[in-house]
């Protein structure tokens, strides 16, 4: 048994026993939507998959992206690290 966690109308986590906390709904699931929750919301009572998942990893990859920096000096010694002068 594949279970998903509904609180204040939102997906909180999964588990393969309920949950007895107060407050929160246990669906039962597959194994494929168990397995890929992160691609799924809850709207309108159902567990469907996300429209805009594909969008918010994009989004989230770029927003990765651009918190990565190199500065001169971090680059001057990566390269004499890997011998190249």
């Amino acid at each position: 048994m594949y279970y998903i966690f509904i609180q204040n109308e939102k997906i909180n986590g999964c588990g393969q026993c309920k949950t007895l906390t107060e407050g929160v709904l246990n669906i039962e699931v597959a194994k494929e939507v168990y397995d890929e929750i992160e691609k799924y919301i809850y709207q309108d009572g159902e567990i469907i998959l996300n429209p805009n998942y594909e969008a918010e990893q994009e989004l989230k990859e770029r927003e990765r992206i651009n918190k990565l920096t190199c500065t001169k000096r971090v680059f001057a010694l990566m390269l004499q690290e890997l011998g190249i002068t």
